[in-house]
C-alpha cells in the first residue's frame, strides 16, 4: 500500500508481477503475491514502489500464481519476516546464506538455526522425510497440500505449543504436532515420532502424547480401518479431520472424552462406535461425515457440544 492503496508493482527486469505492501513507517516493503509463469522464483532484495526505492524485508501471506507446479523460490538476505501461504506449487526453497533470520536445508525452510520448521515445500520429491533434531516448533501450515510426501518422521526435539511463550516469535500460531499443520496433505500416511522422543508417541503412524493417553493427530492419507489403543482417554480436538479414506474407527473402552471436530470430514467413514466409557463430545465431532447413518450414544455420555 502506499498511502492507503494497494500498489501493483509489474517488474519487467525481474520477469515477475508483485502486489506490493509497504510498511507502517515507510521504511521496507512487503510482498504477498507474486504472478508468473517462471519456474524460479527470485524474490527481490528491493523493489521500486512509486518513486521509492524499498528494501524487500516481509513476504505476508505469499502466494502464487500463474507458472507451472514445480518452481523454485529464492529468498534474499534482507527478509526477516515470512508467512507462506497455500503454496502447492513450490518444489524446492532456497535462502541466500547471509540471510540472519532464515535458512533452508534440502529445499526446507527453518528459522532461530534449525529450531522452527516454517515450510515444507508441497511438491518436493520423495516419500519419506526426516526432521533435523534440531526442530523443537511447526510454524503453522508448514505441510499444507503435501502431493509426494507418505511418511514423517518427527524430531525428538519437537515441544508441545505453549500459546504465551511461543506466539510472540513471528507474530502467529507456532506448535509441534496438529491438524493444521497438515491441511489437505492427503499423500500423508504415517507420522512417525523417535523412541527418545519427550513429548510425543507413535503408534501405526499416528501421533500420540508420550504417556500414551491423548491421540493427538492421525495423518490425512490413512486408508481403511484403525484401532484406538486400549490407554487412550482423549481424542484431541480435529485429530482426524479430513481423514477421508477412513472406513471404520474401533474406540477403546479407555476412552472417555472426544473433542471438537475429532472426527470431522470423515467422508467415508461407515462405522464408528463409542463406548460406554466416553462421557462428553466436543461441538462438531462428527461434521460432514457423510457416510455415516447413524450414531449410538451411549448412557454414560453427560456432556454433547453442538
Amino acid at each position: 500500500y502506499k498511502n492507503g492503496v494497494l500498489t501493483k508493482v509489474e517488474d519487467e527486469s525481474f520477469g515477475y508481477d508483485w502486489d506490493v505492501d509497504v510498511s507502517q513507517d515507510g521504511t521496507y516493503a512487503i510482498i504477498d503475491r507474486c504472478e508468473t509463469v517462471r519456474r524460479v522464483i527470485n524474490i527481490p532484495s528491493e523493489i521500486k514502489v512509486g518513486n521509492d526505492t524499498l528494501p524487500v524485508q516481509e513476504l505476508d501471506y505469499f502466494y502464487i500464481i500463474g507458472g507451472n507446479s514445480s518452481q523454485v523460490l529464492n529468498i534474499p538476505a534482507s527478509v526477516n519476516q515470512i508467512q507462506l501461504s497455500s503454496n502447492g506449487r513450490l518444489m524446492h526453497i532456497n535462502v541466500d546464506a547471509s540471510n540472519t533470520t532464515f535458512e533452508s536445508e534440502n529445499g526446507v525452510l527453518f528459522a532461530n538455526d534449525n529450531t522452527i520448521l516454517m515450510n515444507y515445500p508441497a511438491q518436493k520429491v520423495g516419500e519419506t522425510y526426516t526432521m533435523p533434531d534440531s526442530v523443537q516448533l511447526i510454524d503453522e501450515g508448514a505441510f499444507e497440500d503435501l502431493v509426494h510426501l507418505k511418511t514423517l518422521n518427527l524430531s525428538k526435539s519437537l515441544i508441545p505449543y505453549d500459546y504465551d511463550e511461543h506466539y510472540s516469535i513471528f507474530n502467529r500460531d507456532l506448535g509441534s504436532v496438529n491438524a493444521r499443520d497438515f491441511w489437505a496433505s492427503f499423500s500423508l500416511q504415517n507420522v512417525n515420532a523417535p523412541a527418545d522422543s519427550v513429548y510425543y508417541s507413535s503408534v501405526n503412524g499416528i501421533i500420540y502424547a508420550n504417556d500414551g493417553k491423548t491421540l493427538v493427530m492421525c495423518p490425512m492419507g490413512k486408508i481403511g480401518e484403525i484401532t484406538i489403543p486400549s490407554g487412550v482417554e482423549t481424542i484431541d480436538y480435529s485429530a482426524f479431520n479430513y481423514c477421508k479414506k477412513l472406513t471404520k474407527i474401533n474406540i477403546s473402552s479407555t476412552v472417555t472424552k472426544i473433542l471438537g471436530s475429532a472426527f470431522s470430514s470423515c467422508e467415508s467413514l461407515k462405522e464408528i462406535c463409542i463406548p460406554e466409557s466416553v462421557t462428553s463430545i466436543g461441538s462438531y465431532a462428527f461434521s460432514m461425515c457423510e457416510s455415516i447413518r447413524s450414531i449410538t450414544i451411549p448412557q454414560s455420555m453427560k456432556m454433547i457440544k453442538v
